[in-house]
């Protein structure tokens, strides 16, 4: 555990405190000095590695956490919404994802071929994968992809847009707002929230009224 790799560094450091110490004093020969003190970097080494393992595992737990909640939430109707929206699309959402997920690819394959000899964040697929990911989202630097030809970025730059963003976005958001006004219909007459909470304490000041 992280705990015992701190405790084995601080260990390996006190060894590397006398360490120096006695060599001050010439009591101890050079090569005992350098295996104490390489073995005290690679604890070092391996306690930084066990903290980032730790920090990957706690990374999960948020997430864990979050569906935990959703779970919760399925006990109050108005609140339940937003998972039963997601249950109602799943089928719709899975279909869609496959033609988005084709075209995507073909345009950042284009990206590639296009612009990945002179620009850094279209050299590899994977860059070209995020550049194209955060472009839906209106970050892109078009006078950087401009330098391969002014003609040719519009090109790709338009077809993406109007592709990806103003159509297949467009879509997903109609996919998941048919099954959320579905939804809300079926929980309009549920009882809110709100409405839920003041039943509850009206029920707890009866309940100590003795009625």
């Amino acid at each position: 555990s992280t705990k015992t790799k701190v405790g084995e560094a601080n260990a390996s450091l006190a060894l590397v405190i006398d360490a120096s110490n006695r060599a001050r004093g010439g009591s101890i020969q050079r090569g005992e000095y350098l295996a104490t003190t390489s073995a005290f970097f690679s604890t070092v080494e391996s306690m930084v590695l066990s903290e980032k393992d730790l920090r990957l595992v706690l990374f999960f737990y948020p997430s864990i956490l979050m569906l935990r909640l959703f779970k919760s939430f399925a006990a109050q109707p108005r609140l339940a919404i937003v998972t039963k929206t997601l249950e109602r699309a799943t089928e719709d959402l899975i279909h869609f994802s496959i033609v988005f997920i084709c075209v995507y690819m073909c345009l950042v394959i284009n990206s590639v071929l296009l612009f990945g000899q002179d620009l850094q964040d279209f050299c590899t697929l994977p860059r070209a994968i995020n550049s194209c990911f955060r472009a839906m989202f209106g970050d892109w630097d078009f006078p950087e992809m401009q330098e391969i030809g002014l003609i040719k970025a519009q090109m790709w730059f338009w077809a993406f847009m109007l592709i990806m963003v103003l159509i297949l976005l467009n879509m997903l958001l109609a996919v998941i707002m048919d099954a959320y006004t579905e939804e809300k219909a079926r929980a309009k007459t549920a009882q809110s929230l709100i409405e839920q909470s003041f039943d509850i304490v009206r029920r707890f000041i009866q309940y100590r009224k003795g009625k």
